[in-house]
């Protein structure tokens, strides 16, 4: 096995965390309280994972909840910060702006299909590519992150898990936050003014006309300077600039009828890159153009909820999300304009749901359909001083997606429940291309069902046990000019769960637990046809099993510990092509295991301390396994002074500065972020 630098670090985080402990042990408070945001017991969090309004703790999901308290204590600020403390989730940055590859339970769509096996949905608007997957949380009620296929209730692209993002509503209170960031960089190729970071955030809600109508906008700004070294420009690589706002409206005319507008939008520039050839020069490009690339995504939604009576529920969700991306980049990483591809891409999503939710004596129910449609527009050309490598490639996608689902839940007695959903999907592609003569179309029907019981063994503990259908929907490879591999099929996996939520010690413990075992079938994979072409097929079988456990614990008043586990063995169980077989390599994406260990303590007098280590096992990121990352461990740490009204911390982010660079990843390096430290200041009123 490969040896990184993992290991000293996650030593040095076992002793901190043990010195941490012992310090917060020996604190004490005196004076103020700050109820609000202080832990004396584990309230229930309602979540709505099953689109209906009930606790964390009697969902029968694998869930990681995350409140808006959490996620600013975390130092959480974007979807990738967000992984880091789900079991067996991750992401992976490509080298196109905005775009994430995120895995769950090893299970994890190619790049090359800009498709996801997690969904993302903002108060219910889809997000199912990975394009937009390194969104920004502003704003923020809470977050949920479900593991496992969730396609009975929320659709395609769910294949493996989902993330809701459930958004803060205007209420009648008038409030607002102020948040301003500054810090130093740990690392990089030059230093002094080079290494800052900073972020600007706000947040302002309240009413219109009390009662009746409410608004909210927020926005922040965040920029770091590049830390990789460029000789040739003379400018640094890797250098973002970020930019998110939302604003929302909130009507309620009556008490059974809630209406709210959303729009937001995110402007993401980047310069540079933390791309390199494999082995090159350590955190060096030696390339004749800073690459740049712009990034803009907006979003638009009505969401629409309507109580006819105490029994019964109707919801509306339309929108329309608009992702736009831009660029030129070097892929040649030299001096000679060998290869500088110019991106110009559109994608557009109009969706629409409608759901009743409806309960019954012993049943709860609901019933629902979706549509959307969807277009993607992709632009690409390769400027080269030699002419046989000029290349131009234009592609349109087109589709609708129909779908109708049901969801069902049966009490035969008060502990026991019976669970059942199923959901038919029609989704149909048209695909025209520059190199193709003619248009392509292709259509695809799924059933995907759910089955499971819940059992009460006692008001504090509750088991679970699923089978459910997970689905990825096929498409087209964009670049192939071969009949044969013009398209590929749609992905489908059986999961069989079994799971137990726990919540002990009068309230001061929440362990939950689930273990699963996945088979794939007509996996999409990367095909190698020949040694220069390679596209997604349907040739692989596979099998993911593994366990994950959360858990949150009240030691003492304002003394809090939590930390998730989750290991997971993905392996393809069948799968060659003409450049070897594979049987037996673990999938790519898919960490061995991932671990987050935090502890917090919040005194009544206002002092402030938390400490985090989170860590990934090995890592491969081809059929081949010969890209990959090793093991390693980050530290973050965060100290300040809490009032009613202001919020000053010192914070550090990976404060070891470990290195956990990606190798070989399809021929390229990528280089992992530097640490980071600075100061916040965080002003409410």
């Amino acid at each position: 096995m490969r040896s990184g630098n993992g290991g000293k670090t996650g030593f040095a985080a076992g002793t901190i965390m043990v010195l941490l402990a012992v310090f917060l042990a020996g604190v004490a408070g005196a004076q103020q309280e700050e109820e609000k945001r202080r832990t004396t017991v584990l309230e229930p969090v309602t979540v709505t994972a099953q689109k209906q309004e009930e606790t964390e703790q009697e969902t029968p999901v694998a869930m990681t909840v995350f409140s808006d308290t959490a996620l600013e204590d975390r130092m959480v600020e974007s979807l990738p910060d967000l992984t880091h403390f789900v079991p067996n989730m991750a992401s992976f940055q490509t080298n196109a702006l905005g775009e994430n590859v995120v895995t769950m339970r090893g299970i994890t769509a190619s790049p090359i299909s800009r498709n996801t096996s997690i969904a993302m949905y903002i108060d219910g608007a889809p997000v199912l590519s990975s394009f937009g997957y390194a969104s920004g949380l502003l704003n923020v009620e809470r977050v949920e992150v479900l593991r496992g296929p969730q396609g009975t209730l929320w659709g395609k692209s769910t294949q493996s898990g989902v993330v809701s993002i459930v958004t803060a509503k205007p209420t009648n209170q008038f409030k607002g936050k102020v948040i301003s960031e500054g810090g130093l960089l740990l690392s990089s190729t030059d230093s002094g003014s080079s290494r800052l970071t900073g972020l600007a955030s706000m947040a302002l809600s309240g009413p219109v006309v009390k009662d009746k109508l409410f608004f909210s906008v927020a926005g922040r700004a965040d920029h770091k300077n590049g830390f990789i070294g460029n000789p040739v420009t003379s400018r640094p690589e890797c250098e973002p600039t970020n930019f998110y706002g939302d604003g929302k409206l909130r009507w309620t005319p009556t008490e059974d009828l809630d209406v709210g507008f959303t729009y937001s939008r995110e402007a993401l520039r980047l310069k540079g890159t933390r791309f390199n050839t494999a082995d090159a020069a350590d955190r060096i490009v030696a390339s004749n153009l800073v690459s740049w690339q712009n990034a803009d995504i907006d979003l638009q939604a009505l969401n629409i909820g309507y109580t006819i009576n105490d029994n019964l529920k109707l919801t509306s969700i339309s929108a329309r999300r608009n992702g736009k991306l831009r660029g030129e980049l070097d892929l040649d990483y030299s001096d000679v304009t060998y290869a500088h591809p110019a991106i110009d891409s559109e994608k557009t999503t109009l969706s629409e749901e409608l759901r009743l939710n409806g309960t019954y004596g012993a049943w709860d129910w609901l019933l629902g359909g979706y549509l959307d449609w969807d277009k993607l527009d992709y632009n690409y050309r390769i400027n080269s001083i030699y002419t046989d490598y000029q290349t131009r490639l234009s592609t349109k996608l087109q589709g609708n997606c129909y779908a109708a689902f049901a969801h069902v839940g049966y009490k035969i007695t008060p502990d026991l429940k019976l669970l059942g959903g199923l959901r038919y999907e029609y989704q149909v592609l048209k695909f025209d291309s520059s190199i193709l003569s003619g248009q392509q179309s292709d259509g695809w029907t799924n059933l995907s069902p759910k089955f499971g019981l819940e059992y009460n063994f006692t008001p504090e503990i509750m088991g679970y046990a699923t089978v459910a259908q997970g689905y990825r929907p096929g498409g087209f490879n964009q670049s192939s000019t071969n009949p044969k591999y013009y398209k590929y099929d749609p992905e489908t996996l059986w999961s069989y769960e079994i799971g137990f939520k726990n919540t002990l010690f009068d309230k001061r413990l929440m362990a939950n637990i689930a273990f699963f075992y996945m088979d794939i079938s007509n996996a999409q994979v990367e095909e190698s046809v020949s040694q220069t072409e390679s596209y997604l097929t349907n040739a692989g079988r596979a099998r993911s099993m593994g366990v994950e456990l959360d858990m949150t614990a009240v030691v003492t008043e304002g003394l809090t510990l939590n930390g998730g586990f989750g290991y997971t063995d993905a392996q393809f169980t069948s799968f060659s092509d003409s450049a070897g077989d594979y049987k037996g390599n673990k999938l790519p994406y898919a960490p061995e295991y991932t671990v987050n260990i935090g502890a917090q303590y919040r005194a009544q007098n206002g002092f402030y301390v938390r400490g985090d280590v989170v860590g990934y096992g090995n890592t491969y990121f081809d059929k081949k396994n010969t890209g990959y990352r090793d093991p390693y461990a980050l530290v973050n740490a965060k100290i300040g002074f809490e009032r009613d009204r202001y919020d000053i911390y010192v914070y550090g982010k990976n404060i070891f500065d470990c290195r956990h660079d990606i190798k070989k990843w399809n021929g390229m390096d990528v280089y992992s972020d530097p640490g980071e430290m600075g100061v916040q200041v965080v002003f409410r009123f």
